[in-house]
């Protein structure tokens, strides 16, 4: 099964082969509000329990998948994995990330 249409597919390749960078808009805006308020939430629980002041209010942090079923589902996201793969020519995997 493809998430992606054909023009989708279209766009990316030309857009990689020619700019070198693609942008769709592979997730809806409720897809997008869940995840800015899922990485919030993580934010602000973060400095919450900062008592050493080791992090910055924004400062990036390693692991959010592993701190949040709904982050974990991000780099799992069918349409994004699937334009990856697409745009790689093969399977890809996830690693260390940072948000």
């Amino acid at each position: 099964m493809s998430y992606l249409s054909q023009e989708e597919k279209q766009q990316l390749q030309f857009d990689w082969r020619y700019k070198g960078v693609s942008i769709l808009n592979l997730l809806t805006e409720e897809e997008v509000d869940e995840y800015n308020k899922e990485l919030e939430r993580i934010r602000l629980e973060r400095q919450e329990n900062d008592t050493d002041n080791e992090w910055g209010e924004y400062d990036p942090f390693m692991y959010p998948h592993k701190q949040s079923k709904v982050l974990d589902g991000l780099m799992k996201h069918p349409k994004v994995i699937e334009a990856v793969e697409f745009l790689m020519n093969g399977k890809v995997f996830g690693v260390q990330t940072w948000a």
